[in-house]
């Protein structure tokens, strides 16, 4: 049954908005989107908003950068480790949200992560029971938007539905609050749409200019460089690398450790990389790893909510992750990767991925249909959406 339904989102224009835009556009809703920020868009998510609109779908991007007084005290208040809320959902944000909205009724209201579910519950507050929770991280207690998450976990027994990644995250999201009907928790795993990719062709080789002569094997990390400690113990396992096999890092976010360099057995790049080029990049490597620090709770049980697994697996790449959260379940469900509890132990974790690669691989593509395809992962929102209320 076609639905009307309203995506809402404060900060950044998320790829997992523009995926969910047009995944409920395809299914044949009626979908619109309304996002709130502090500053023009950065030249990659400006692209994804230029996609959702040319799908047909009307998209109100509201950009209010307050005075800075208001941002002095709001920074101020963040390194306190204050709440956060009366600052970054303005008056001004809702205001200009709700002329946006303007008189429309919507069956469904979907908010990404608790900031958005309180610009949500701010523009329809007694229709609380149509808002939907998608939560992308389950954060800590500690950062600083934790009355956010106090508010997210005080409207749930309230909401339509809670969609989120997988049942781990969900207890960690639910622990103390009031019983929520299973019926309104959908499963919803970070998955990319298409078709598994084959091995790479020579002239689709991203790093063919950077490794003109390398004939071994590539180990990919890809993402953000947030953990300084973490990017100097992982480069130094390079030199423990036999033959021509090289580890690569490529992220372009981050400290500002480490600089570009091409070394033996050893490549770091920091050049920013479109959405259209990511799976050109991934399937260029042999092995994924997928190495993050357990600190919080949001990094341990990352399993199912990271995108570059998903971008992983597809290319067939098998993975290696700390022993930590749910990549256990996922190992022992798919056989798609190896776990370490140590950095030292990385070198022995690729040397048996690469003596029984083709089980490995195969295990990274079964990961991919059952866990991280958008085509079979969708299904059970897709069905609750188009229901009844």
């Amino acid at each position: 049954m076609q639905k009307k339904i309203l995506l809402v989102r404060e900060g950044d224009f998320s790829p997992y908005l523009h995926q969910l835009a047009i995944l409920l556009r395809t299914a044949g809703h009626l979908v619109s989107v309304v996002q709130t920020c502090g500053e023009p868009a950065a030249p990659l998510y400006r692209d994804l908003i230029d996609q959702v609109r040319a799908a047909g779908i009307p998209t109100h991007v509201i950009e209010t950068r307050p005075h800075w007084l208001p941002r002095k005290i709001r920074s101020a208040l963040i390194r306190l480790g204050c709440d956060a809320k009366p600052g970054s959902i303005t008056g001004t944000k809702v205001a200009r949200a709700q002329r946006a909205v303007g008189q429309e009724t919507y069956d469904w209201v979907i908010a990404l992560d608790p900031p958005s579910l309180y610009l949500a519950w701010k523009l329809f507050p007694l229709a609380s029971h149509k808002l939907i929770d998608y939560s992308l991280e389950v954060a800590d207690e500690s950062r600083y938007h934790r009355h956010f998450l106090e508010f997210e976990r005080e409207m749930l027994p309230h909401l339509g539905a809670l969609i989120i990644q997988d049942k781990f995250r969900a207890n960690v999201l639910l622990k103390g609050t009031e019983e929520i009907s299973p019926r309104r928790i959908i499963y919803f795993p970070i998955a990319i749409s298409g078709a598994p990719i084959a091995a790479r062709a020579n002239n689709q080789d991203f790093f063919r200019k950077l490794l003109p002569n390398s004939a071994g094997r590539r180990i990919l990390f890809f993402g953000g460089f947030w953990d300084a400690e973490l990017m100097s113990n992982l480069m130094s396992q390079a030199q423990y690398l036999s033959g021509d096999d090289v580890l690569i890092l490529h992220g372009a976010k981050g400290n500002p450790e480490p600089a570009e360099q091409i070394a033996p057995h050893l490549l770091v790049s920091r050049t920013p990389v479109g959405f259209d080029r990511l799976t050109e990049l991934i399937a260029s490597a042999d092995i994924g790893l997928a190495l993050y620090p357990p600190t919080t709770l949001n990094a341990k049980f990352i399993a199912f909510s990271s995108e570059k697994i998903s971008r992983y697996v597809q290319c067939g790449l098998p993975i290696i992750a700390f022993r930590e959260g749910n990549f256990e379940y996922l190992q022992s469900e798919t056989d798609c990767c190896e776990l370490i509890s140590h950095l030292d132990e990385l070198p022995n974790a690729i040397e048996k991925i690469l003596s029984e690669y083709e089980r490995y691989r195969a295990g990274a593509y079964n990961a991919y249909e059952r866990f991280y395809r958008l085509e079979n992962t969708s299904k059970d929102l897709l069905s609750f959406l188009a229901g009844p209320d």
